[in-house]
């Protein structure tokens, strides 16, 4: 993505007089290393990956959600992600049990459960201010830590996954053990049948591309392997 500076002064003067400007672009077709997906000492580590990934491609654009049924009982999702003050500012990618409601807060999040880190930014998200530097003037060289193109997560394959995850997740991070004792948490989350998958942003279109406030994403395409199991 490149912004000169040009069109970094032109975009302050529209946003003062009250006009949008022009989405900022990028388009990759970097590979994804996916053995470099996980820290090396994670207990979120998949067990049950293949080495011949489900590969499909997509497109969205603001404010739209994104399905693909990867099974009968397996659900993609690009869940919308909404700011208080931008409204949609890009989306979520989230597995579900659910074909038809996988964004809503209430149903189960089979890639959320599993892919760390669970406070801060995580690779799952991915909104605007991602791709732009600290003040929104131009795009982000390496000035903000935030996941860029390439977008890696876990999930778990079954309702039973996830509830054993679920377990694990608030003895860990909420210190609701239920009479469990955290040095099980490793043990119980390795026994869980998890998988991984990649998402490759292939083209992005930025909007709001007004300096000090935030950018969102107007439009982007995208391609996801999932690394399933054989059976």
């Amino acid at each position: 993505m490149k912004t000169d500076c040009f069109a970094v002064l032109a975009c302050g003067f529209l946003s003062l007089v009250g006009v949008g400007c022009q989405p900022a672009a990028i388009t990759t077709q970097e590979p994804i290393d996916a053995s470099k997906m996980y820290a090396p000492n994670s207990v979120y580590t998949p067990n049950s990956v293949s080495d011949r990934p489900d590969e499909f491609a997509g497109q969205v654009t603001r404010g739209q959600t994104f399905e693909h049924e990867i099974s009968p009982s397996l659900v993609f999702y690009l869940c919308p992600i909404q700011h208080a003050e931008y409204g949609d500012i890009g989306w979520q990618i989230t597995i579900s049990n659910q074909p038809q409601n996988g964004c809503d807060p209430d149903s189960p999040d089979y890639a959320g459960i599993v892919t760390p880190p669970f406070r801060g930014l995580n690779s799952r998200d991915i909104v605007g201010w991602h791709f732009r530097n600290e003040d929104n003037t131009g795009p982000n060289q390496g000035s903000v830590n935030a996941p860029q193109e390439n977008r890696l997560f876990n999930f778990v394959l079954d309702h039973d996954g996830y509830q054993a995850a679920l377990t694990v997740h608030d003895c860990l991070w909420r210190q609701m053990c239920a009479g469990l004792d955290q040095g099980e948490m490793p043990d119980i989350i390795a026994e869980i049948p998890q998988s991984s998958g990649s998402m490759l942003i292939t083209h992005l279109e930025l909007g709001h591309l007004v300096p000090g406030e935030q950018a969102w994403i107007e439009q982007m395409e995208f391609g996801v392997k999932l690394y399933l199991p054989e059976d």
